[in-house]
């Protein structure tokens, strides 16, 4: 019993200090979203509104607008390049691979958002990609695949949304 309890522990631990984590960017979420009813160009903001959405919600239909008028020049051209929904496979493998290696980069949950969104793009372009990319992203698919799932909402949670700019 005490080792199932030590476990518990270390695993419920990490997630808290996420889910802390989450609500103290909330906070700041808020700010900006605030700043962009009174400044809708404030690519800070954009930024700080993608970033939470996309990169730590996993909520990338909302995100990725704001990344793609963000300050961050990386994201914002990414972002732009997946706004154009591309239908060739090599595009897509590239929108995925430049997902995947900024996963790399970030640590916690992140990480696995973003890989898990790649995965989405390589699962997109499987079909159109063979030789050694498709070695390549069925590798990551299978990695993808070993990734602890993202932590389920809390009882009654609901989905954040942005304030009617109306």
């Amino acid at each position: 019993l005490a080792d199932v309890l030590h476990h518990a522990v270390e695993t419920v631990q990490p997630r808290i200090a996420d889910l802390r984590a989450l609500s103290a960017e909330y906070e700041r979420v808020k700010a900006a979203l605030r700043k962009l009813q009174s400044d809708p160009a404030d690519a800070d903001a954009h930024l700080a509104v993608g970033t939470f959405y996309a990169l730590h919600k996993g909520q990338w239909t909302v995100g990725l607008p704001h990344l793609a008028r963000g300050s961050d020049k990386e994201l914002a051209a990414l972002a732009q390049k997946e706004i154009a929904h591309p239908a060739e496979g090599s595009e897509q493998v590239a929108i995925g691979d430049a997902w995947w290696n900024l996963g790399e980069h970030h640590p916690g949950p992140a990480k696995a958002i973003m890989q898990r969104h790649a995965a989405d793009w390589y699962r997109t372009a499987k079909n159109s990609i063979e030789g050694l990319t498709l070695t390549r992203i069925n590798a990551r698919l299978a990695d993808e695949g070993n990734a602890p799932p993202p932590a389920p909402p809390g009882p009654g949670a609901k989905p954040l949304a942005e304030p009617d700019p109306h």
